[in-house]
């Protein structure tokens, strides 16, 4: 029996579907649900989501356009399902695959593309109350309208250093953040931000934890953390979650003094299909000019963004979107600054790049595989 796909199209739908799966423990799939209510809502770039059965075995896949493809199963690995999974991957033009450690990698292989990043992450939960690593003055607030500059700088540098799309983001989905945000201020100013997203069954997921890096190393972090924890659970939130990148071990270490133990370990896994798409619906005929620049530094991690001038007389297709020179993408690493992006007429530009540093050795924790299993 060969494995069939069964289109999720509503929000319900997907929730009826996983209903047996959310009554062991809805927290490892609260990422998946959370994704899928995006993906499933948002008419202006519907996204795809969706269950591959095969006999007692099934896998969960969300995506939104231009991000990899989100993927869930308390099961073990099924090579058919993977290889259908791989299929759909390549059909929706996912630039890769987020999924727990196993499903990540036979997916990934199964597509037959080359991986050229990796991240490793880890699902954290709040276990009892919050606790503050060091006494630290300052205090938490929620922004305002005047903090919207502000909030849209450090979404944007946030986003570049995890090595993020960036998102086109006008005031008036600032303004939609601002019960969502929290910032830690001293002396009358912001240091610090955290972030409330993904509500699911009364949780919530923490996420967008900033801090500038000349402000970094003075425990803003772990106050604004600990006081959105705080906060959550004083508003009644069943249970507090987030993501750590398992390259950053200071990261692990300040959510562990707080609180947050271990749950699963996933792995987000890109290919080079990513070069072949357009992020946020780029008309490519609308670009002039369209060139890679760079490169951006993460740790030992390192990607171009491309850049593309629009014509005088149009404009990149996502609303509020065109500017002069707008930095929409990242790319591999295996492509070369100046090179042209396919599809599009190119120049040259910044064509020197800098030997990676190969024999400085990535910390990374120990791999984590208890994910939750039928």
């Amino acid at each position: 029996m060969s494995p069939r796909f069964h289109p999720l199209t509503t929000v319900p739908e997907l929730h009826r579907a996983l209903a047996a799966w959310l009554e062991l423990d809805s927290v490892p799939f609260a990422l998946v649900c959370g994704i899928g209510d995006y993906a499933l809502n948002d008419s202006s770039a519907p996204g795809h989501c969706g269950m591959i059965i095969h006999g007692d075995l099934s896998l969960v896949l969300v995506q939104t356009p231009g991000r990899p493809v989100v993927a869930a199963s308390p099961h073990r690995v099924d090579a058919a399902i993977a290889a259908f999974a791989a299929e759909l991957c390549l059909a929706w033009q996912a630039p890769g695959i987020n999924a727990p450690n196993d499903w990540a990698q036979a997916i990934a292989t199964a597509t037959g593309q080359p991986v050229i990043d990796t991240m490793g992450l880890r699902l954290h939960r709040l276990r009892g109350e919050p606790r503050l690593p060091h006494t630290l003055k300052g205090r938490a607030r929620r922004p305002d309208h005047r903090d919207l500059p502000l909030l849209g700088a450090w979404l944007d540098a946030f986003d570049k250093e995890i090595g993020e799309l960036p998102r086109p983001r006008t005031d008036e989905h600032l303004c939609t953040l601002l019960d969502r945000v929290l910032l830690w201020e001293f002396d009358g100013r912001p240091v610090s931000m955290a972030s409330q997203a993904r509500p699911f069954r009364g949780g919530w997921s923490i996420t967008g934890v900033y801090t500038p890096p000349q402000l970094r190393g003075r425990g803003y972090a772990g106050a604004v953390v600990h006081a959105l924890c705080g906060l959550l659970l004083a508003e009644n939130a069943t249970y507090v979650v987030l993501y750590t990148d398992l390259a950053n071990p200071t990261s692990n270490r300040l959510y562990h003094r707080i609180g947050f133990a271990p749950v699963s370990d996933q792995q987000r896994l890109l290919w080079q299909r990513e070069v072949t798409g357009a992020p946020y619906a780029l008309n490519v005929n609308s670009i002039s000019e369209c060139y890679l620049s760079g490169p951006n530094t993460r740790g030992d991690r390192w990607s171009f963004s491309l850049v593309a001038r629009p014509r005088a007389t149009e404009e990149l297709s996502h609303p509020g979107s065109c500017r002069t020179s707008q930095t929409i993408g990242l790319c591999p690493r295996s492509i070369s600054a100046g090179a042209p992006w396919p599809g599009c007429s190119g120049r040259r530009e910044d064509t020197s790049i800098p030997r990676r540093q190969r024999n400085k050795r990535q910390r990374t924790l120990p791999r984590l595989d208890h994910w939750p299993r039928r």
